[in-house]
């Protein structure tokens, strides 16, 4: 009988160890497995984190160097337009100024000459005035001396020897000699 209680002991201790380490193990087990899932699922979330961060990050990048592409590109191209339009801004007001100073010039040049001949004509117009007021001055004084002389009349017989006749020419002497001749001739003729 005492063999049988101690059988039934032994059996009922073993069926009791056994279940307490099975529920211990089981528990450990769980508890592994449970404490290896949160590690794995830390680990995911660490890890998604870590990637959602790089993604955010790179997209950020590539965001910020686009837009400093974008703005350099812009800045260049309004660089070179702002040039192009300077450029063609300073070579239209050259040309606005150069056609301005060449209208002045022209204009001046013009005036110039219009002045010069104007001054020339008025030059010309005085001296002409002057000449004819001069020559129209000559004329009356020397109407005023002809008008002052008295008449004076040459008598044909007597022998003036101031008088010269602008038709003889000389003839005066011819005349002498002639008589002289006819002189002799009657000297001749006569007994």
């Amino acid at each position: 009988m005492l063999n049988v209680v101690v059988v039934v002991v032994v059996v009922v201790v073993v069926v009791v160890g056994v279940k307490v380490v099975v529920v211990v193990v089981v528990v450990e087990v769980e508890v592994v497995v449970v404490v290896v899932a949160a590690a794995v699922v830390v680990v995911v979330v660490v890890v998604v984190v870590v990637v959602v961060v790089v993604v955010v990050v790179v997209i950020v990048v590539v965001v910020i160097v686009v837009v400093v592409i974008v703005v350099v590109v812009n800045h260049l191209f309004a660089v070179v337009s702002l040039k192009k339009n300077l450029m063609y801004l300073s070579h239209g007001v050259s040309l606005l100024l150069l056609n301005k100073h060449r209208c002045y010039a022209h204009s001046f040049l013009k005036t110039l000459s219009f002045t010069k001949h104007l001054l020339t004509l008025l030059r010309y117009s005085h001296s002409v005035v002057h000449q004819n007021s001069n020559h129209g001055r000559e004329i009356s004084a020397t109407c005023a001396s002809l008008r002052s002389l008295p008449l004076q009349r040459r008598d044909p017989d007597s022998d003036d020897d101031d008088y010269d006749d602008d038709n003889d020419d000389g003839d005066d002497d011819d005349d002498d000699d002639d008589d002289d001749d006819d002189d002799d001739d009657d000297d001749e003729i006569q007994f």
